[in-house]
């Protein structure tokens, strides 16, 4: 009988089970929830996930937390929305957009407060200043700020930070320096600051910080500090209501948070009741009883004792000591890490220091005097710069009060809180440029050397609008006096291991402090320093480093190895020590040690009686001498620029002798009578001593030893010198020998590791270094493998030899059993076999490449994928702006190809949207099947071999891979064998259904073949299909889009070839029309020779043979010759091989070109050669097309290709572009462009020349020149359409003469010219006909007189005099940098004020302090710029500005209203003058000659026309300021570059003027006609460079220029003055060359050359009036300025012409300035 026993569940078993299914199903809601999200987001540095938000991804990174927001805010573009967890409200925006922090704290200020969240968490400040908003803060601020600004604070805080340091800080590093004690520099600060600032707010010193290294004592109201501080952060992170649930429970951080809230109260009420105690006993101010004054007192006046309350006084007490102490702290602290790890920076701090607080009358520590610390810019610039990339408040807070839109365009809703990170805006490039992450205390200091000023919402270290910190001054007073005692007393070297970031705290303290060894300095050693004329920041990094140099070592053992290893000699020591002298580089390593760090670091004498030194320096008797050997072995002028290395070289001669130094440079033995007797005796002492233990013995220094010279009267290291010893074993001198045989060769064939070392050092760029290696052993060389290893090969690119290989003796070199070991995975495939089984399968795939249905179900595929996927996906990326990863999309799209042509199978790895891309399990397998045989090929055999038998490593994930490509395939041949017994199909029966794996079985015949033969087969074909096409079009399009000229052929041809009437223009059917596209053609064969799929190739020789380039070959030798280098070999493809020019592929008929295959090897050569080239041509030319023609690809920016160590030369980093829908009207420009390629400047559709002028403005006058050489020297300029931006350029000399003189009235200035240059009115410049001729005849007669050319010379010594050569003086002393051209600009203003006008501005002062900013001046600059920008606008566009006061016209009219009020008052006051007095104008009254006057009288004015004056002044001054200053500076510039020039006009001037009886100064202005050479040196300057680079004329009537060209009414003309200088058929072939002498003529006159072709000063009617008075100027200003100083441009500053009106330089002419001596 059957009995079934049941069981039923009891009701709680089936409420556990349901409960159970609900959690389950919960789980994995939740799960697919969080991974969606996951997938969607994973690109992303921060994820937003369900239920939990962005805390997790916080959480993650919150031991770095403030890099993080950094990364995450530059992700974002500056802002991120913060999404908390669901139900918790901790949402905020956190920002570093400057704009949005300028709108947050200062634009809409009222808006955004601290609010009741902030208050929460920082309860415990109560309504401290810093908590508090609306009226309380204001209270407190306004109580505060009238508090700091009184001076007795300001000089209290400096007593008191005067006191401690002395006291305590000083003497505690001194004591720490003298035990060598580590201590943390951190903790030693936040003691000094507590006790600093409770002095300064209470009165009271906690004396926190002793004054030597006992045990530092507690506080309990600092320790409370320190947690409060903690408690404070936490409530920033956790939410709120654990917090608040903490508290309420008195438990965790919220329980310690109200003890140290306990005590911080308890001991401010003790201080505050004592304040209240001494306020009723005494009525002490604090201006009558300083030492008594505190804060807290001081409020207490301040308010009022009746007023104010406790609480307030607690408070802001309580904020006050969290400023002063926990921001100077954390800013000091930052910025001596900084300093210490940039010895640089340092050194210019402490030559800073030493400049302007080391003299004879102040003591060394620190200086009293306050606005002296103003003087040290660069000190000011590194706390910047430490307060910048780390601020002591890392983040802030605002809450918004209404709803709100930000600069960035987010929205803000009311109540939303705000945090910007302070930290993160220190980062961003946007707001610090490129080198944001760079300590450059540079970036603060102005060319003039002044601070520059960064706005507040930029720099925001000590916040911005009404709530800026009121401190900042005193927090900059106190860091810099600190800064200047501590780095003056000590040096700090940062523990070496020590980590130093930031900790998680409100306050960005360092987490683990900052511990630091400090070294007391001797004030002698820079001021001997100095005195040996060696820069202070050589010193310290020279006594800060100390390198070994193992090179040395081995050229000493191998000169020891040389001189004594002999047969009959012992190893030890040789006896005769005559035998010593052979080893010259030994003495000369030891000369190089003595002269950087000599025994003796310095010598004293006495002097018996007074003596002048050959320095000029006069000695006393009794002065004690002192000479510093140290620093004399750095000194540049004695022994180079390299002095401070270590060169053992410099003491051998060219013949390998010795170079005898003298002693009084050399001096480490002493010098003259005095010289050291033992110096022989030394050096055999330390040579014989050398040789003994460098042979036996090898000495490593001990890591973590810092090797310093100490400060003794010998040269002994300060810690000693700790080192490991190791026995140098003889297999060291085979290392050494075989370098130092093999130095120059690229590959080093070593013992036991062979050539394998210097392959893995290049793997990188492993396909580079073997074409370097081809190219240096001239193709071929053998490769040595390490012992034992089997691991040799030969590698060639010679042509005849890979011929030989693979064609005229291909029985003998097969793929050989190594390589289908490598490949193994590949079966018995075509690629991996050799002899009959290759044979069979190469018969049957020819056979079916053959077949027509293959070629055309090819394309038909092709064509499918590209309509369905392809096209579309690209379309997508283009409408949504992605990047895209091009080679990851031509690897899917390859892939579905293959698939389906082989296997019948579309595995759909490529979507047509830009959806996440589905991962492929076969195509993965695919990728990492890649990997592991190239692991086989660098990794000896025995090794992977190993991992394989052990299923490990590499070999673990090939093995697996091998298993999915084989179950794959397995599933397709079972189900091919299956249709193939049902249906009876021939492969040119139905090509829809057609698949190469049903042709291979109906090829070969179903009794025949077997699943292994369709299996290895299949997978050859997938790999071939997939990765060779990929690959290559990848590199293709890589080599196109940063190619656009062989884009725009490329595209020409299609225009010209497919896109007709009657086709479609996407994609042509009719693959005889591919054949059409040549050029197309040339470009994929030059993309495949440059970067070929397969980078090298294998072969194995059966049996021994020699090869054409003489190489013997012995049996079972392994060879590969590289692809990748044959395409960049010299000797086949060129001088241009790494050029991309597919122009080389291309007959003079316009037919490919065909190249060998042993030379062209993409595709392999002979017997083996690929059968699927021209089906790889076809695809590549169709996805070519359709790709090319619909879409344009642009490299992202930075994004780095290069290729990828792997069997197929993929790019590393893939393909990252930016897509672009290519608009039909492209292809018309290009066609334009064709036709006009050989044009300088394309005239292209509606667009017309403006684009290529354009292109070209940062160098438009060269470009102007190039275009007009081209054009014989007249061209017309075709604008945009409508614009009617038309106009004929010329440089054709009698063109010129005929438009300034012969034909002169019918070529005036125009309408137009009068409008674009409107502020300069109806002066001379700028007026035609009447107006013109009536100005220009009262100015001539006003030139004519001699009184104005007086005046003129009186006027410009006197601003030398006064101004310029003062200021030149004071510059060359303090060997600074000079703005040449801006002094010009501010001289040159100054004068022709002083001329026109007779007002002096003093733009120029006579001392280099910062320049002061003169807003007319300023004004003229702008106005320049305004009317530059109308020269290249459209005129109705800047119409339209001026009419909407916007923009550049907009800046116009203010420089305009500028200008016009400065000469009106001029001209009024002026003429009040005079009608207060009568002055006749005469020769004896010059000193009140001006030309407003004189122009009144000339022009026999009854009432003064102020608007006929005005616009004669400014055209005056327009052309008296700019003309003179810009020809002054390529003067100058030109001088100073041609020392050869330069020296001829000095000579000159001395041959000229009696330089004993003269000064520079000349009273006679006749005399200058004698200085010819300077003369023509100051006209090819003004011929090269001229002022006024082009003019403008506008013709009335038609005319025909004598070159021909036609001109109708109201074209304008522009005559290059610029072009004109560089013309051959005017200047000859040497018209670039600066040769003053083509102005000079045999009998030492100057040439008189027509004005029409020396056109500086204009030509015709209209040529300059004040040519004369300009050449007088420049040459008194010349001879001043090169008699008295040297001129030398700063290296590595680029002088170039700027885009203006004026030929300015771009840059300024940047110079050091030398006194010349007498």
């Amino acid at each position: 009988m059957h009995i079934s026993l049941q069981t039923k569940p009891s009701k709680q078993g089936r409420n556990l089970m349901d409960s159970l299914d609900f959690i389950l199903i919960f789980v994995a809601i939740a799960s697919f929830f969080f991974i969606h999200t996951w997938r969607s987001n994973r690109n992303n540095p921060i994820i937003n996930l369900p239920f939990f938000g962005m805390l997790p991804s916080v959480l993650c990174n919150l031991s770095n937390i403030h890099d993080y927001a950094t990364t995450v805010l530059n992700h974002y573009g500056g802002t991120l929305m913060f999404k908390g967890p669901w139900l918790t409200n901790v949402n905020f925006l956190i920002t570093s957009d400057p704009m949005n922090v300028h709108h947050i704290t200062s634009k809409n200020f009222d808006n955004y407060i601290k609010g009741s969240e902030f208050y929460e968490i920082f309860e415990i400040m109560g309504d401290g200043i810093f908590n508090t908003d609306s009226p309380k803060w204001k209270r407190s601020r306004d109580i505060l700020h009238s508090l700091f600004r009184q001076n007795s604070f300001e000089s209290l805080v400096v007593k008191i930070i005067h006191r401690k340091l002395e006291s305590c800080l000083v003497p505690l590093l001194n004591n720490a320096s003298e035990l060598g004690t580590i201590v943390d520099l951190q903790d030693i600060f936040q003691r000094f600051t507590f006790d600093n600032i409770c002095s300064i707010v209470l009165g009271f010193d906690p004396n926190s910080l002793p004054n030597n290294l006992i045990q530092f004592p507690e506080i309990a109201f600092e320790k409370a500090f320190n947690k409060m501080e903690d408690s404070m952060f936490y409530r920033h992170i956790v939410p709120r209501f654990l917090w608040k649930l903490q508290k309420w429970l008195q438990i965790g951080q919220e329980k310690t948070y109200s003890e140290c809230e306990k005590i911080i109260d308890q001991f401010l009420h003790q201080c505050i009741s004592s304040t209240f105690q001494e306020q009723s006993k005494f009525n002490c101010t604090k201006h009558e009883n300083e030492p008594n004054f505190n804060m807290l007192k001081a409020i207490v006046e301040e308010s009022g004792t009746e007023q104010i309350d406790r609480k307030f006084l607690r408070d802001n007490a309580i904020s006050l000591l969290a400023a002063g102490r926990d921001t100077i702290s954390s800013g000091l602290s930052w910025f001596f890490w900084l300093v210490s790890t940039h010895p640089l920076v340092e050194a210019k701090i402490l030559e800073e220091i030493r400049a302007n607080f080391i003299h004879r009358e102040e003591n060394w520590l620190i200086t009293s005097r306050l606005e002296n610390l103003n003087k040290l810019v660069y000190l000011h610039g590194a706390l910047c710069e430490a307060l910048r990339l780390f601020p002591p408040l890392p983040i802030e807070h605002k809450s918004a009060v209404k709803s709100d839109i930000l600069p960035s365009g987010d929205r803000v809703n009311a109540n939303t809180m705000i945090l910007y990170s302070l930290y993160s805006m220190g980062r961003m490039k946007q707001i610090w440029g490129e080198d944001c992450l760079e300590f450059k205390p540079e970036r603060w200091i102005s060319d003039k050397g002044s601070i520059i000023h960064v706005p507040s919402y930029k720099f925001i270290a000590f916040q911005a609008g009404p709530r800026s910190c009121l401190g900042k001054n005193i927090s900059f007073i106190q860091m810099k006096i600190i800064a200047i005692a501590l780095l003056l007393n000590f040096q700090f070297e940062v523990v070496k291991g020590h980590n130093v970031y930031p900790c998680l705290s409100v306050i960005l303290h360092m987490k683990h402090g900052l511990k630091v060894k400090g070294d007391l300095y001797a004030l002698l050693m820079p001021i001997i320093m100095e005195q040996a004329k060696v820069g202070t920041c050589h010193c310290f990094i020279a006594i800060r480093h100390c390198q070994t140099h193992p090179l040395v070592e081995a050229n000493i053992l191998e000169e020891i190895r040389a001189n004594f290893i002999h047969k009959e000699e012992n190893w030890f020591i040789i006896s005769r020590v005559e035998n010593l002298n052979k080893l010259v580089y030994l003495h000369g390593a030891l000369c190089e040690a003595l002269r950087l760090f000599p025994p003796i670091p310095f010598e004293y004498k006495s002097a018996v009686k007074s003596d002048i030194l050959p320095s000029g320096d006069r000695v006393n008797t009794n002065t004690m001498v002192i000479y510093c050997q140290y620093a004399m072995g750095r000194v540049e002028q004695t022994w180079g620029e390299y002095c401070l290395e270590f060169k053992p070289q410099r003491w051998i001669s060219e013949k390998g002798r010795k170079i005898h130094i003298p002693s009084y440079k050399f001096i480490a033995f002493q010098a003259g009578p005095r010289s050291c007797l033992g110096k022989n005796i030394s050096f055999v002492q330390m040579k014989i001593i050398a040789i003994a233990l460098l042979w036996n013995f090898q000495f490593e220094v001990a890591k973590g030893n810092n090797v310093s010279p100490c400060l003794s009267v010998v040269l002994d290291m300060k810690h000693g010198l700790k080192v490991k010893v190791t026995k140098r074993a003889i297999v060291s001198f085979f290392f050494i020998h075989t370098w130092l045989s093999n130095r120059n060769n690229l590959v080093i064939d070593w013992p036991f590791f062979g050539m394998l070392p210097a392959l893995l050092c290049h793997l990188s760029n492993i396909h580079d270094y073997a074409t370097t290696v081809l190219k240096h052993y001239e193709g071929t060389f053998m490769f040595k493998g390490p012992w034992l290893t089997n691991l040799d090969f030969l590698i060639t690119v010679d042509p005849m030899n890979v011929h030989h290989i693979t064609s005229k003796n291909f029985d003998n070199y097969i793929k050989g059993p190594k390589f289908y070991e490598i490949f193994e995975i590949m079966g018995d495939g075509i690629f991996n076999i050799d002899s009959d089984k290759w044979k069979r399968n190469r018969d049957t795939l020819h056979s079916l490449f053959k077949a027509n249905s293959f070629e055309s179900s090819f394309v038909k595929t092709i064509h499918k994928k590209l309509e369905s996927c392809l096209v579309p996906l690209l379309n997508n990326a283009t409408e949504l702006g992605t990047v895209v990863d091009l080679q990851d999309i031509f690897q899917r799209f390859t892939f579905d190809n293959i698939c389906f042509i082989v296997l019948g199978f579309d595995p759909n790895s490529i979507p047509n949207k830009l959806i996440e891309f589905p991962e492929n399990a076969f195509e993965t397998a695919f990728n990492k099947m890649e990997d592991g045989m190239f692991y086989r090929h660098i990794a000896p055999r025995f090794l992977w071999k190993l991992q394989k038998w052990l299923q490990i490593g590499q070999e673990k994930s090939y093995g697996e891979c091998g298993k999915i490509i084989d179950q794959f395939l397995h599933q397709f041949i079972s189900s091919t064998f299956q249709e193939q017994n049902k249906f009876n199909y021939t492969k040119d029966d139905d090509e829809s259904n057609f698949n190469m794996l049903k042709a291979l079985v109906m090829e070969s015949g179903m009794e025949t073949i077997e699943p292994k033969f369709l299996r290895d087969n299949a997978l050859n074909l997938l790999a071939a299909g997939r990765d060779a096409i990929s690959a290559s079009l990848s590199w293709f399009f890589w080599l196109v889009s940063t190619h656009p000229v062989v884009e725009a052929k490329i595209l020409e041809e299609f225009r010209a070839n497919l896109i007709t009437k009657e086709e479609n223009w996407f994609i042509t059917s009719r693959l005889e029309i591919l054949n059409k596209l040549v050029y197309l053609h040339g470009a994929l064969c030059e993309a495949l020779r440059l970067f070929p799929p397969l980078p090298f190739e294998h072969k194995s020789a059966v049996k021994s043979d020699i090869l054409p380039s003489g190489d013997h070959v012995n049996a079972n030798t392994r060879i590969l010759y590289s692809l990748y280098s044959m395409g960049r070999m010299e000797q086949i493809w060129g001088e241009d091989c790494l050029e991309f020019k597919p122009e080389r592929w291309i007959s003079e008929k316009g037919s490919i070109i065909q190249v060998p295959s042993y030379k062209f090897i993409a595709f392999n050569a002979g017997p083996r050669s690929c059968l699927g080239k021209n089906i790889s041509f076809i695809q590549m030319k169709i996805i070519a097309i359709a790709l090319l023609l619909n879409f344009q690809f642009e490299v992202v920016e930075g994004h780095n290709v290069c290729p990828c160590l792997s069997v197929i030369l993929h790019m590393k980093h893939g393909l990252k572009v930016k897509v672009t829908k290519r608009a039909i009207i492209t292809f018309v420009c290009i066609h334009i462009w064709r036709i006009k390629r050989n044009s300088r400047i394309p005239n292209l559709p509606l667009f017309g020349m403006l684009p290529a002028m354009m292109w070209n403005m940062s160098n438009i006058h060269e470009y102007f020149t190039i275009a007009l050489k081209h054009y014989g020297g007249t061209f017309k300029f075709t604008g945009p359409l409508f614009t009617n931006i038309n106009f004929f350029l010329t440089s054709d000399p009698m063109n010129v003469h005929h438009i300034t003189s012969k034909n002169f009235v019918n070529y005036d200035k125009g309408s137009e010219f009068h409008e674009i240059f409107e502020v300069l009115g109806n002066g001379i410049l700028n007026s035609d006909y009447d107006i013109w001729k009536r100005q220009r005849d009262i100015l001539q007669s006003l030139f004519k007189q001699n009184i104005l050319e007086n005046f003129v010379t009186k006027s410009i010594h006197k601003k030398l005099d006064g101004s310029l050569l003062p200021l030149l003086n004071d510059v060359s002393k303090s060997e600074t940098i000079m703005d040449l051209e801006d002094i010009f600009q501010r001289f040159t203003f100054d004068n022709i004020c002083t001329i026109v006008l007779a007002f002096d501005p003093n733009c120029l002062p006579n001392k280099f302090t910062e320049f002061q900013e003169v807003a007319v001046e300023k004004a003229f600059n702008k106005m320049e710029d305004a009317i530059l920008y109308r020269h290249f606008v459209p005129r109705p566009l800047w119409k339209l500005q001026k009419w909407l006061r916007i923009g550049s016209e907009k800046h116009s009219m203010v420089s305009q209203q500028i200008i016009d009020k400065f000469l009106h008052e001029c001209i009024s006051t002026k003429f009040d003058e005079e009608q207060s007095r009568v002055i006749n104008c005469t020769q004896e009254d010059e000193p009140n000659f001006n030309m407003l006057k004189a122009l009144a009288e000339e022009s026999g004015m009854e009432q003064i026309d102020y608007k006929f004056l005005r616009d004669t002044a400014i055209n005056l001054l327009t052309a008296g300021r700019d003309t003179i200053s810009a020809g002054l500076s390529w003067f100058f510039w030109l001088v100073s570059t041609h020392p050869k020039v330069e020296i001829k006009i000095l000579e000159e001037i001395k041959a000229n003027f009696n330089a004993n009886e003269e000064d520079w100064l000349i009273s006679e202005v006749k005399n200058l006609n004698k200085l010819v050479y300077l003369h023509g040196a100051i006209c090819e300057a003004l011929r090269l460079f001229p002022p006024v680079p082009f003019e403008h004329k506008c013709a009335i009537k038609s005319d025909i220029l004598p070159s021909g060209d036609c001109i109708g009414p109201n074209t304008m003309i522009y005559y290059s003055l610029y072009s004109m200088g560089r013309m051959e058929q005017i200047w000859g072939k040497d018209c670039l060359e600066f040769k003053p002498e083509r102005w000079i003529s045999e009998k030492r006159s100057n040439i008189q050359i027509p004005s029409y072709k020396f056109i500086a000063f204009n030509a015709g009617p209209r040529s300059c009036l004040g040519k004369n008075l300009s050449f007088i100027q420049m040459k008194i200003v010349a001879i001043a300025l090169l008699w008295n100083f040297h001129f030398q441009v700063v290296e590595g500053h680029s002088v170039c012409p700027t885009v203006s009106v004026i030929l300015h330089m771009k840059h300024g002419l940047k110079v050091h300035v030398t006194k010349r001596s007498n």
